[in-house]
């Protein structure tokens, strides 16, 4: 499963693409999260993972995003 903590993006690392990653899933790997998370998740967990890598996003709330991540997602992106 990818790092999201360095700056190889697999499938991009603009926000817009990341938001797309969460939201939509990816190639029958990662599961779309949108229905779990909802679009103000997906928004938090995006500002989480920019952060890992020392980036912002607009919008979303990193620490809530961390909280999601830690339940969610770090079981494949520790």
């Amino acid at each position: 499963f990818p790092n999201v903590t360095d700056g190889d993006w697999q499938w991009g690392g603009d926000p817009e693409l990341i938001e797309a990653t969460i939201r939509e899933g990816r190639q029958g790997i990662m599961t779309p999260w949108v229905d779990v998370l909802g679009p103000k998740g997906v928004d938090d967990v995006v500002a989480h993972v920019m952060s890992l890598s020392g980036r912002t996003a607009q919008g979303g709330d990193a620490a809530a995003g961390k909280a999601q991540f830690e339940t969610l997602c770090s079981a494949c992106h520790g």
